[in-house]
């Protein structure tokens, strides 16, 4: 059972949309509405509340109650008893989210337009270029750190999968370093190396090389140890075994980690730039 409130609100609406009442026109006051329905004037009053939340009516104070100018009232739809479930679904353009409705958004070709229109007055370039600028400049320095700490992230692994010494000694450090937040080594990196250019690609190349040391440490010592066993029948050397077995097999587990660094590199550049 619907409340009366929205039975009443509901009345009205039909009303409206029926042209009873025309867009700009004035309802009756509330005394009036609620001596007509025989129903309190409270309920007649979060009635009319309800319908001027969804913006179908305006009130203008000590001038009374006008139905808003609006077309997208004669696109309003109801479906009752939707699948015999018992639920009424209606509604009434605009399309309404908490915080704006579809009226409050701008058109794709005004958007198209903005984009088209001078980024600042008397300058020649538009918005789309500036913005393309600055994505490009982004894409740079994410793409410089991702590539600087993926080579160091292959370095890293090569000696530590040929050293076990070193692997022991070091292997430790280079987890412990990502215990460190981002959000504490950040302003004593742009510190160190000044607000340029330098400062975003180290804080890139911070965030890369751990995924990328990890997954080819794994990926060096996934081989078949039978593959392993027959470069070394043929007196292979440790550098053709890597290049022909060891580094195509990492290829593998690189693959499947990719998407790690590629998002760390860039939410990097991206907070850097911030």
């Amino acid at each position: 059972m619907r409340p009366l409130y929205l039975q009443v609100r509901d009345l009205v609406l039909e009303r409206i949309t029926g042209g009873t009442w025309k867009p700009g026109a004035m309802l009756p006051a509330e005394v009036d509405l609620a001596r007509e329905l025989g129903i309190s004037s409270g309920t007649v009053r979060k009635a009319l509340d309800a319908l001027e939340a969804e913006h179908v009516v305006s009130r203008r104070q000590g001038k009374g109650t006008f139905v808003n100018d609006s077309k997208a009232l004669a696109l309003a739809w109801r479906y009752e008893n939707v699948l015999g479930l018992g639920v009424d679904l209606f509604h009434d353009p605009p399309f309404r989210w908490a915080f704006a409705t579809d009226l409050n958004l701008p058109h794709w070709w005004d958007i198209g337009a903005a984009l088209a229109a001078p980024v600042q007055r008397n300058q020649d370039d538009s918005l789309l270029q500036f913005l393309l600028g600055a994505s490009f400049y982004t894409w740079r320095e994410a793409a410089l750190g991702f590539i600087v700490g993926t080579l160091l992230g292959l370095l890293l692994a090569t000696l530590f999968v040929h050293f076990g010494l070193l692997e022991r000694a070091f292997v430790p450090y280079v987890v412990a370093s990502q215990t460190i937040p981002i959000v504490a080594l950040a302003p004593m990196i742009v510190f160190a190396f000044g607000p340029s250019v330098t400062s975003v690609v180290v804080i890139a190349t911070y965030l890369t090389f751990f995924p990328v040391t990890i997954a080819m440490i794994r990926g060096l010592r996934s081989p078949d140890p039978r593959a392993l066993e027959l470069m070394r029948s043929y007196a292979a050397s440790k550098w053709q075994i890597y290049r022909q077995v060891r580094f195509p097999a990492s290829m593998v587990r690189m693959s499947a980690m990719g998407s790690t660094p590629a998002m760390a590199r860039t939410s990097a550049a991206l907070s850097s730039r911030a």
